[in-house]
């Protein structure tokens, strides 16, 4: 595995927004990246982006301080939906994204809400909107689901 960036990851106090995947046993999964989330960036508010029906396993989840929804079947549908979406969360002024989701649109997303600093994975062609990059074989993810998610955070630094 590979990762570049131009400086480290790094929002200390500010906001923090973390695309979840989109299935009930990912984002039961991802709890532990959350976890670490937290505790790299323990003074930093944390959001997380998730669809409507994952989000009753983070209700009370106590690493997450917001839980914003995402309609992708009604008003964040297609690239109107998109749009309007990103730029509700440019008003949030996010210093930083983690994408756990490896998606297209979670970067896309990410970038057109002018997140500054935008870590994931590379995959689906997305690279040129991320400013920290895990740069993955296909194969490297034949491993758990909770060990990539640990190692895209490990290679910047959230532990």
């Amino acid at each position: 595995m590979e990762f570049s960036s131009p400086r480290p990851f790094q929002v200390n106090d500010g906001r923090i927004l973390v695309r979840l995947q989109n299935w009930i046993g990912d984002v039961v999964i991802a709890t532990a990246s959350l976890r670490c989330i937290r505790r790299s960036f323990p003074d930093a508010s944390i959001s997380v982006l998730a669809k409507p029906w994952v989000i009753p396993i983070l209700a009370h989840n106590p690493h997450i301080d917001e839980i914003i929804e995402y309609d992708g079947k009604g008003i964040h549908q297609g690239m109107a939906g998109m749009l309007r979406l990103s730029r509700y969360l440019r008003t949030r002024r996010f210093k930083g994204a983690i994408l756990l989701q490896r998606a297209f649109g979670a970067a896309l997303l990410a970038f057109l809400a002018r997140i500054p600093q935008r870590m994931g994975y590379t995959t689906d062609a997305r690279g040129f909107l991320l400013t920290h990059k895990a740069k993955a074989a296909k194969e490297e993810f034949n491993i758990p689901r909770l060990e990539h998610d640990l190692k895209l955070l490990q290679g910047f630094g959230v532990r």
